[in-house]
């Protein structure tokens, strides 16, 4: 039976270069059996050699290599469960930013990891106090993940009321509901449909109407 997903735990990897490949194999080297991190947000630098000749790929900029692999549902495996935070690794997932500690993460990176977050806690049906800091859960990581949290989250709540707004605003109006039958009594005439005149109108109108097509 797997566990409910309960925290989305924010990350950076302390490396001014990498991609999820290569963060699995660095926790490979320490014995993990793969990455600990379920998804990574790259930073332009995929390699130390772009990073040594300061040669930022824009296109991966940004971009989101998934780690450690999810299932759809909002429930945790043990297969599934992360090497990110003691203690939580069974009920949370994680998002690593590629960035070394003391520096920024790009601005690309800020926007794609507030649009992940935000994905993440409506799939999972999270509030946004669900988002928490590795800095947040172990006081040995005051560094990590290096952002101001309390404004990350009003962020992100304020990208999920927007899009709230966006689906209240494309629902087709509701169907109406119809008007409710009358009970016919014995012996008493049924009323027309509605724009048909009534009683013996409606049979004088049909009279007419076949008399004018034998014409």
């Amino acid at each position: 039976m797997g566990k409910k997903i309960k925290y989305i735990v924010l990350h950076i990897s302390d490396s001014s270069w990498g991609t999820a490949m290569e963060i699995n194999n660095w926790h490979q080297q320490r014995g993990w059996k793969e990455i600990g991190y379920h998804e990574v947000i790259l930073n332009g630098f995929p390699t130390a050699q772009h990073k040594s000749k300061n040669i930022r790929d824009e296109m991966l900029d940004g971009s989101v290599e998934i780690g450690r692999e999810l299932d759809p549902n909002a429930t945790l495996e043990s297969d599934e469960y992360g090497a990110q935070v003691k203690g939580f690794n069974s009920k949370s997932m994680g998002i690593c930013c590629i960035a070394k500690t003391g520096d920024k993460i790009t601005s690309k990176q800020m926007e794609k990891l507030r649009l992940r977050v935000a994905y993440n806690l409506k799939k999972f049906d999270l509030p946004a106090h669900a988002v928490r800091g590795h800095s947040e859960l172990d006081p040995k990581k005051p560094y990590c993940p290096g952002i101001n949290l309390d404004l990350f989250r009003k962020a992100v709540q304020n990208l999920i009321d927007k899009e709230n707004k966006k689906e209240e605003a494309v629902k087709p109006p509701p169907i109406p509901k119809p008007p409710p039958i009358e009970m016919i009594k014995e012996g008493q005439e049924p009323p027309p449909p509605p724009g048909y005149p009534p009683g013996n109108k409606l049979i004088r109108a049909i009279k007419a109407f076949f008399e004018e097509l034998g014409k």
